[in-house]
């Protein structure tokens, strides 16, 4: 078995240890995103069919390249009230 402070090899080289992973050393791609996809992924469930709801982050990106709704409030699990906006198309003048 390798010892602490070892080569990371050790742990692939298949010495038995492969289990032991040192904290932050492998992170797994959809926790580089966190509380974006969080939030997209919890207005997407919450959302109306055929529409596309936003968060107020994303209105603020790209309000003037597009058209959004007035601001709603919409009450997400593990976040509470939190302000969104349907795209509602391309603005014509941008």
């Amino acid at each position: 078995m390798a010892e602490r402070g070892s080569d990371a090899r050790a742990d692939r080289d298949g010495d038995g240890a492969s289990g032991r992973r040192r904290i932050g050393q492998r992170k797994f791609a959809y926790d580089l995103w966190g509380d974006t996809v969080n939030t997209a992924a919890r207005l997407e469930s919450n959302g109306v069919p055929d529409e596309i709801q936003v968060s107020e982050a994303v209105y603020r990106q790209l309000g003037d390249r597009y058209l959004f709704s007035d601001v709603h409030v919409v009450i997400l699990k593990g976040k509470g009230p939190t302000a969104a906006r349907f795209l509602l198309g391309k603005n014509g003048t941008a």
